[in-house]
């Protein structure tokens, strides 16, 4: 299906990608395709665009996936996922993007976790690191006689990303402008699933971070 709309077999694998890092990235255990905040999902496929190498980015740019957006249009074009203006906050529409059904979900982390594996350890700083990540001839297992989890370090991995668009995003202080409240809710807990304990600590604690996410979120979410 995703080579009826992209031609080429390294776009088409580099959308299959992106699709997986939106459903192993942002499901939960209590619920597996939430309604996430597009800019965010937007900006993770831009930065996996971005740390493409020369040959790879030529071969997106030639099929028309230059940014986030374009990985968007494509993945609807397939008919995967659903966007969808929702309710936010101070009386605003917020765009939205989740995956279309429970199957498709198993689908994108099964492609992850049977063809990519990330060699990023525990130790790893959060910085942009997707140039560490073997896009191109990846492993043919994801086994290989140790005690590595790849689905665990794929987990890891891609919250780590997500926190640091957020960081980029915060800049150092935080504000209820121009937020729709996504990143004031999902923050603690991408720290969480990156393994980064102490960072999620020390954010759950800054009295800013609290005082925004209440709110944006309300006394009872917040």
């Amino acid at each position: 299906t995703f080579s009826m709309v992209v031609t080429s077999v390294e776009s088409s694998n580099f959308v299959k990608q992106c699709f997986g890092a939106l459903a192993v990235t942002f499901a939960s255990e209590n619920c597996v395709r939430p309604w996430i905040s597009l800019s965010i999902v937007e900006q993770l496929w831009t930065a996996m665009i971005r740390f493409e190498n020369d040959d790879a980015s030529n071969i997106l740019e030639r099929d028309g996936l230059c940014r986030g957006d374009d990985v968007r249009r494509t993945l609807e074009a397939v008919g995967v996922i659903d966007v969808m203006l929702l309710d936010g906050l101070h009386n605003k529409k917020t765009k939205c993007i989740r995956i279309s059904h429970d199957l498709l979900c198993d689908f994108g982390k099964q492609y992850l976790n049977t063809n990519l594996l990330p060699e990023i350890s525990d130790q790893e700083e959060k910085k942009p690191c997707f140039s560490l990540w073997p896009w191109k001839n990846p492993p043919k297992s994801t086994t290989d006689g140790t005690n590595r989890e790849p689905a665990d370090a794929i987990l890891r991995f891609l919250n780590r990303q997500i926190c640091y668009l957020y960081d980029e995003m915060i800049d150092g202080s935080f504000t209820t402008c121009g937020h729709d409240g996504h990143m004031y809710y999902f923050y603690p807990q991408h720290l969480m699933r990156g393994n980064l304990m102490s960072d999620a600590y020390a954010l759950l604690t800054n009295r800013d971070f609290i005082a925004c996410r209440l709110q944006l979120l309300g006394m009872e979410d917040g």
